[in-house]
């Protein structure tokens, strides 16, 4: 048996808000959306965590968030 292991990014963002304080990552609202933009132009997907299998299709990411913070609620 051969086990194939595919390798799926995972972009974690902590805050999208302006402006950047410094010692806190933090990526502005306008960044953020061109980021998501250039991902889906160039045919990458999204995954929920309940689709995350080594089965996956290629040019898929999870997109995490950590802290919970209202910004990412609000913009993300």
């Amino acid at each position: 048996m051969t086990l194939e292991f595919v390798s799926i990014p995972v972009l974690c963002y902590h805050a999208s808000a302006a402006p950047v304080e410094l010692g806190v990552t933090r990526v502005s609202r306008s960044v953020f959306a061109r980021q998501m933009t250039a991902l889906a132009r160039a045919g990458w997907k999204t995954l929920s965590l309940a689709q995350f299998t080594p089965d996956a299709a290629r040019r898929t990411f999870l997109l995490t968030f950590d802290d919970g913070y209202a910004s990412l609620a609000e913009h993300a």
